[in-house]
């Protein structure tokens, strides 16, 4: 998976709360090299209020910080 015509990693963001903590890190480990990840948070399964990461992922978003390819 690269981005465009180039041989770049695709480059994504991901946040999730402590419930999904585990998850994140199978979909990182999974896609390996093939992804460059901006990982949002959180980084642990320490109890979390999840809007806090949610709002970070949708700012990232917004403000096109993980652009496909770029």
């Amino acid at each position: 998976m690269t981005g465009g015509d180039q041989d770049v990693p695709v480059k994504l963001a991901i946040a999730s709360d402590h419930a999904g903590f585990r998850l994140k890190q199978v979909l990182k480990e999974a896609l390996g090299n093939e992804v460059e990840w901006v990982d949002l948070g959180t980084h642990s399964e320490e109890s979390v209020d999840y809007p806090e990461y949610g709002k970070a992922l949708a700012e990232a978003e917004r403000i096109k910080l993980p652009l496909l390819g770029e």
